[in-house]
């Protein structure tokens, strides 16, 4: 058994892309942004993430946002402010927070989403070419890259890859996930996935709701929209099936 680990270096190997932009890392996160029509769309939001930066850090967002900052540090601020808020009892600056924490989270999905749209990625269907069942990967990358390679080199299935048994998958219609006898390459997303639906932080106790009421460990995980077994978008489900669907990070 062999151990692969991929950091945002193995996302940014992706040239393939129908945006002709790369994966950001994380220090030109909002740079990448710009580069995306989303950019330009008011559906993506941004307006509680910028109020956070003006007031916790008394800039202009826009160029506080461009100037090099680690989107990752940016991310665990709010989500520090958020617990402590939350452990005080403030709950109107929980509420603030939480917008900012989930826009921020959406952002992340929405550009993520918009650039692995595409033929599915040469260096990682190399990577999955020299693999045996028995491999493990563990990713700190939140993008689908891998598991499109895997799929098509070594019929990996979100079944059983991720290392857990999913609540559910939609597969042209949700339905129970299969149980599978054969060994696999695992795959454990230590950040979680732009394709797996789960519980974000909220004020709403031990539940929270996604269309129904969502159990904290359940994962539910988008895979494809068509027979083919390529994944979707959530936010471009009805233009796009050459990417993977939008979900909610833990």
């Amino acid at each position: 058994m062999k151990l692969f680990i991929l950091g945002a270096g193995a996302s940014k190997a992706y040239g393939q892309s129908k945006t002709g932009v790369r994966m950001p890392i994380a220090c030109d996160f909002f740079d990448t942004f710009d580069k995306l029509d989303i950019s330009q769309s008011l559906w993506v939001l941004q307006g509680q993430i910028n109020l956070y930066a003006m007031e916790k850090y008394g800039v202009d967002p826009y160029t506080y946002f461009r100037s090099g900052i680690d989107i990752e540090d940016f991310h665990s601020s709010i989500e520090s402010d958020l617990q402590d808020a939350h452990a005080v009892g403030n709950k109107f600056k929980s509420i603030i927070l939480q917008m900012s924490y989930n826009e921020l989270v959406y952002l992340f999905a929405s550009v993520i989403n918009e650039i692995q749209n595409g033929p599915v990625s040469k260096p990682h269907l190399k990577l999955a070419q020299n693999l045996s069942k028995d491999d493990v990967i563990a990713t700190f990358n939140w993008d689908t890259l891998i598991e499109r390679a895997l799929e098509e080199e070594l019929s990996w299935s979100t079944d059983r890859g991720y290392g857990f048994s999913p609540k559910s998958i939609y597969r042209n219609g949700w339905s129970s996930s299969e149980n599978q006898s054969s060994k696999s390459v695992q795959l454990y997303k230590l950040h979680g996935s732009t394709n797996w639906l789960t519980v974000h932080p909220s004020l709403l106790g031990d539940f929270t709701t996604l269309n129904k009421f969502v159990a904290p460990d359940d994962v539910y995980v988008y895979e494809s929209t068509r027979t083919s077994r390529i994944h979707a978008t959530e936010v471009d489900l009805w233009k796009d099936t050459n990417g993977y669907h939008m979900a909610i990070i833990r």
